[in-house]
């Protein structure tokens, strides 16, 4: 594992490839164990100890190569490189590196522990499995109160994303093949120009910026439905107020705030599942139903955004709930007994509801990718059907093949987001 074997999507997805090629080159090309002796693949500055050595390895030397790609993206450089692949290579068979904290000095020791676990020189040492490093992670980030999703993944990167890419040339990609170089492979922390003709200006990156353990509280991504009910020239039955309680209620939803014709919850503040707002608008479209006679004209708004938590549970009312919750309350308020939701929202929901865009969302005060939520797609539909794709499967496989005998090859897999291309 390294970092040219990870990728990430404009959604904000996070995806490992090259699983297992270069020992499907070996099966294909039919080498002897005679001639795979001592050969070294890989990213040098990325191998586990084990690896380096020519040794039998498992899962725990991905978790190694797993902590010098976190090392590398704390400090900001990589534990290992040298100068030579020689030095290298000895650094690696050796385990050694600089502590990171003295490359960060504030870096948490929580963080730090776990870098330098994953970073152990004998495999028994290190992380049993992924879903260990993966708790151990996951608990520094709670005890500090970070909390990263997707969506701010995604936000991040659209700083990078060229506005107008134009054409792709062919001799742009296509080089002729040299041979290896013993050259040590360099993976530097470095953006794109936010000069460059037709790029928006992107983001800075410098050491990144860590959250002490110490801090009492949690920014988290929760998602705000803002339910309508009508002019003010009439008064919400109580009966129907108990009934939009109860259904908020099994479905999660904590109401923060209650006027004569308006409710305000939050989805995301207890247990979280990643599926918070797909449940935040299943609710909504509920309650459009549930409410949907006499003088009642309910309206739903949906809008996801980070607040912060107090260290009871409790969000914070400051400025960023504010910001939140009327961002979803000018959604309910621009259609009359449909769900609105915001762009950010329409990420999270888009392959679960058809969507139509919300007209007139300059002249509402909304920002531009807002749309109005129809029916909830059948499951075939959300999910895909990965039957019916035997020729596109086999021709891929060809491909792959053939690159792995060192015949280029360019594969473009055309489709609208969300129809699976990335199951390919």
């Amino acid at each position: 594992m390294s970092p040219q074997n990870v990728l990430l999507s404009w959604e904000g997805e996070v995806k490992v490839t090259d699983f297992g090629i270069a020992k499907a080159r070996d099966i294909m090309e039919d080498r002897s164990d005679g001639n795979r002796l001592n050969q070294l693949k890989g990213k040098y500055a990325y191998m586990s100890p084990e690896q380096a050595r020519n040794l039998a390895v498992d899962a725990r030397s991905d978790i190694f190569s797993l902590g010098a790609m976190l090392y590398e993206m704390i400090a900001g450089v990589n534990p290992f490189s040298a100068a030579t692949p020689f030095e290298t290579l000895r650094r690696v068979q050796a385990a050694e590196f600089p502590p990171l904290e003295l490359l960060r000095e504030d870096v948490p020791k929580d963080l730090a522990a776990v870098v330098q676990r994953a970073l152990a020189k004998a495999p028994d040492d290190r992380f049993d499995n992924s879903g260990r490093c993966y708790e151990e992670l996951l608990g520094y980030m709670y005890s500090s109160g970070t909390r990263f999703t997707a969506n701010d993944l995604a936000e991040f990167l659209a700083g990078f994303r060229e506005t107008d890419a134009g054409e792709l040339k062919a001799r742009d990609v296509l080089r002729d093949l040299e041979p290896l170089s013993d050259e040590p492979d360099r993976t530097p922390v470095e953006v794109p120009s936010a000069t460059s003709e037709g790029r928006s200006e992107s983001p800075s990156l410098g050491p990144p910026s860590l959250v002490g353990t110490t801090f009492l509280g949690e920014r988290r991504e929760v998602t705000a439905l803002v339910m309508t009910f009508g002019e003010r020239d009439w008064t919400f039955p109580q009966h129907l107020r108990a009934r939009v309680k109860d259904t908020l209620a099994r479905y999660g939803a904590r109401l923060i705030d209650e006027e004569p014709l308006q409710m305000v919850s939050l989805f995301g503040l207890g247990e979280t599942d990643g599926r918070e707002t797909e449940t935040a608008v299943r609710c909504a479209l509920v309650l459009l139903r549930q409410l949907s006679v006499g003088k009642v004209s309910p309206s739903a708004g949906v809008h996801v955004g980070r607040v912060l938590l107090h260290a009871s549970g409790e969000p914070a009312r400051d400025t960023r709930l504010t910001s939140l919750v009327s961002e979803a309350q000018a959604l309910a308020r621009a259609t009359e007994q449909r769900c609105a939701v915001s762009a950010a929202a329409t990420r999270e929901v888009r392959g679960m509801f058809f969507l139509e865009p919300l007209t007139d969302v300059s002249r509402a005060g909304l920002a531009p990718g807002s749309m109005l939520v129809g029916d909830l797609r059948a499951p075939d539909e959300a999910i895909g059907k990965f039957v019916g794709r035997k020729n596109q499967l086999r021709r891929v496989g060809e491909v792959l093949a053939a690159a792995t005998r060192r015949r280029l090859r360019i594969v473009v897999v055309q489709g609208e987001q969300g129809v699976g291309k990335t199951r390919f």
